[in-house]
Formats: C-alpha cells, structure tokens, sequence
C-alpha cells in the first residue's frame, strides 16, 4: 500500500483553467458579500448576527454555504487568532476581524476583513489599519515581482517589513533595540503569512512552503497586527486591537491575480461602504 495523500495533493496544487474559473467564482461571491456584510452592519451589537449576515449574503450570491467556521471577534477578541465563539456583544466603539469564505462548486474562498462597529475608525485603529494596509500591498508587490518566489520567503519579507511599519507609526518605543523589535513583532504577528487554497481552506497540506510557486497555485496573503490588551511594550492607545488583511492570489505566468479584489481593503472604503 502506498500512501496517496502527497501525489493527489500536487496534482491539487496546481490549478487547472477551469479550476481557475471557480476560484474566481467563489472569491467573487465571498468578497461581495463580505462588502454587503459591512454594509449593513453599523451598529451591530452581536458578534452572531454578523455570523447570519454572511451566510444570508454568500448564499444569495450562489454560495452553497461558508466554507468553515467563520472568525467574528470584536474588540481584544480578535486577538485570539482562531476564536470561534462568535457570540459576544459588540460596542460601538469597538474594531471587528472577520474571517469567512464560502464554497462554489466545491473551492472555497478565505477572506478576513476589519470595520470599525460605530462606521468610524478611532485615530489609533486608523493608523493600524492603514499601516496594515501598507505591509499587505507591500507584500502582493513581492508576489507580483518577485521570482522565483517561495511562501517561506514571503513570510520573512513580512516580518522585516512589519518591524519597521510598526516603528513608524509609534506602537513601539524608538529606543527598542534590534533584537527586542524582532522579538516584539514575532508576537504582534505570531502565524504565518500564507497557505495554499482550493477545495480545502488550507488545501494541499503535504505540500511545502519552500518550494517555489508555479502559475497556477492559489494561495493567501494575510499580514496580521495583534496587540493584546496586556502588551506592556505597545502604546497604550493600540492595545486590545487586533487586526488581519487576507486575500485569495492565483499566480499567473505574468504575474498574479487578486481573486479577492473586489471586496474593500483601505480604512476610506470600509468608512464608505458602511456610510449609509
């Protein structure tokens, strides 16, 4: 008997044309309806309402259901990277992460978005939030540039990056040392930046993160800044604020492709979306 689970991932791997055509399918219907779900959700008070707005939102776009168990976490909450609970109150003041996808045809898609309960950012959630903007369009550059260009590599762009992002807007003392920033972003940002997508949410999981990417493969791209409300070293303002960006990415034999490109990103077009 020979294990089959590494040759059907790597024939997985790789997408087909048609395979292609239904990642696009369902990043489409689950960014537009993560938008129409900030949309309608100033003033939520319920982390579980937003939970039934999706699946209202994704179904009504031809989405069979959620693709798993979707991350809704207000305030400190979305500091716990896979919280589940989804069922506490939300305060108008308070930033919400929200982690969901759904399934076309059988591929899913994995988007995580933020947006401000009150339809407004704070001064302090406004500099991470576009802070993290930055770090994430600095990193779809690399994936647009970058050859060969392996997941692993990715990450280690990330993490230099954020040190330096994070300094810049002042959620770290100027005097930390070099050794203490690494050590400070490591738990500002304690997973990795991406994993391989398709019929599965972390699809092909025999298959390494240091092999370099082929035209073809989907993957994430999701930078993420958590500062715990204990976090003694972060300006006071920043903590108990946690936050993720993630996109779905097809590599193309010129590039690559934002399958999730149509669902807002920047702090201006979330205030909007959620204007009315």
């Amino acid at each position: 008997m020979v294990p089959l689970r590494e040759q059907i991932d790597k024939l997985r791997w790789v997408k087909s044309k048609t395979e292609q055509k239904l990642m696009r399918a369902t990043c489409d219907v689950g960014g537009r309806a993560m938008n129409a779900m900030i949309a309608r959700s100033k003033g939520v008070r319920n982390e579980n309402e937003i939970v039934g707005r999706l699946e209202m939102e994704s179904r009504r776009r031809g989405g069979a259901w959620l693709a798993y168990p979707p991350v809704v976490a207000a305030a400190n909450r979305a500091n716990t990277i896979h919280y589940l609970d989804c069922s506490q109150p939300i305060n108008e003041g308070d930033v919400v992460l929200v982690d969901a996808g759904c399934e076309v045809h059988g591929y899913v898609s994995d988007i995580t978005r933020v947006f401000p309960a009150g339809g407004h950012f704070s001064s302090a959630q406004r500099a991470l939030c576009d802070a993290l903007n930055d770090l994430h369009s600095q990193l779809l550059r690399i994936v647009e540039n970058v050859r060969p260009l392996r997941l692993n590599n990715l990450y280690m762009a990330m993490v230099e990056a954020m040190s330096k992002i994070l300094l810049e807007i002042g959620l770290f003392p100027s005097i930390i040392s070099g050794q203490e920033l690494m050590h400070e972003t490591d738990k500002i940002c304690p997973h990795h930046v991406s994993h391989y997508l398709g019929m599965d949410v972390h699809d092909t999981a025999s298959v390494p993160r240091n092999i370099s990417l082929v035209p073809g493969v989907t993957f994430t791209v999701e930078p993420g800044f958590y500062v715990r409300k204990d976090n003694e070293v972060a300006r006071e303002d920043f903590r108990g604020i946690g936050m993720r960006i993630e996109d779905d990415i097809l590599m193309t034999d010129d590039g690559m492709e934002v399958l999730t490109r149509h669902c807002a990103r920047e702090s201006a077009d979330i205030e909007r979306l959620m204007k009315f």
